[in-house]
């Protein structure tokens, strides 16, 4: 498979910003035919683009975005440079992974959208409203409201089923039997086909390769309006881009030292670093003892000669998420030259 990007420039950009600006379109080619079908849909108005503000910022920059969006073609010029990307077979130990293009000092990283929202794309599409889905309704903008309110949903598709190029053929859609998935063991519910039915029949699809087309070009649109609403959420709130980053855990790690405005101190002893990861353990929440009696008035047996007891339980909600917001340590680690006692009681916020 091949990529081409196109170095574009536009006449109100540059005017608005003073100087000049470009953008790289992506256009896919040479696609296996099994491929094809996937990528159809984009055709010639809908590429990848990402605006730059200037030719050095992508020779430096370790990442180029890419985001469907519509473009139409009198809006560029054509300046081509080409990437490969052929089959890659990659383990699941990865979180991300990095094509080089040599000819322009280019690097395209492809990350997991999973790494930043955890949930499916179903519950997630569920959670916008319908003012978010800007460049699905964008995409689909001769489309009538109540036609367009039938893709503000995650599709339903037979991926099984499709096990070669003639199915695409096929002039109806399949069983609801057929929509059975082995990766998640289970098929589709009654109201999930009866929605699948109702998008074949209101855009009038001729075969499930037409189907398919709209199937991934809602896929891409809606996972499109999640991750930049999630973007823009991310950055009002934090003021901080998710798609720098390669996972939720490093994005939050430096909204903690941005807001916080702490700065960590390096550990130089590896004396000192030893000790503390000799000291991770994994998320115990929880205090226990395994035998206790009580010892007061109100109980039978009681023993007045020894000190009074009671015993009391707690049901305390979020203790891992209590201790993660308490203040820790950053910086000024020594060893002691001197034993000293430390009075937990006294010094913990704990008791």
């Amino acid at each position: 498979m091949k990529i081409i990007f196109m170095k574009i420039q536009r006449k109100e950009q540059m005017k608005e910003r003073g100087k000049q600006t470009y953008k790289y379109v992506c256009q896919i080619t040479d696609i296996d035919p099994l491929l094809a079908e996937g990528f159809k849909s984009f055709g010639n108005k809908n590429r990848f683009r990402r605006i730059l503000n200037d030719i050095s910022e992508i020779e430096h920059s370790d990442i180029v975005e890419l985001l469907p969006q519509p473009m139409e073609k009198e809006d560029y010029f054509e300046f081509p440079f080409d990437i490969n990307v052929s089959h890659f077979q990659l383990p699941r130990v990865y979180i991300s992974f990095t094509k080089y293009c040599e000819e322009t000092n280019v690097k395209f990283r492809f990350v997991d959208s999973y790494s930043f929202m955890g949930f499916s794309l179903d519950a997630l599409s569920s959670i916008l409203i319908e003012e978010d889905f800007v460049n699905l309704r964008n995409e689909f903008h001769d489309l009538e409201d109540t036609k367009c309110k039938l893709l503000l949903r995650k599709g339903v598709f037979c991926y099984d089923y499709v096990d070669n190029m003639n199915k695409l053929q096929e002039i109806q859609l399949p069983r609801q039997e057929d929509f059975y998935s082995i990766l998640t063991d289970e098929g589709i519910s009654l109201e999930d086909y009866e929605h699948a039915q109702n998008v074949w029949r209101t855009f009038c699809c001729r075969n499930l390769g037409e189907y398919a087309d709209l199937y991934l070009k809602t896929d891409v649109m809606l996972l499109t309006d999640i991750f930049e609403q999630f973007r823009a959420t991310c950055h009002e709130t934090y003021g901080l881009d998710p798609a720098h980053y390669y996972t939720l855990p490093g994005y939050t790690w430096d909204a903690m030292l941005k807001h916080t405005k702490c700065s960590l101190e390096t550990i130089q002893d590896v004396d000192i670093l030893l000790f503390f990861e000799s000291g991770v353990r994994g998320g115990l929440s929880q205090c226990s003892n395994r035998y206790s009696i009580a010892n007061n008035k109100y109980v039978p047996g009681y023993n007045s000669e020894a000190p009074s007891k009671y015993l009391m339980y707690f049901d305390v909600n979020n203790l891992y998420g209590w201790a993660m917001s308490q203040y820790l340590p950053f910086g000024g680690f020594e060893w002691l030259t001197d034993l000293e006692d430390f009075n937990i009681i006294q010094t913990s916020v704990i008791f």
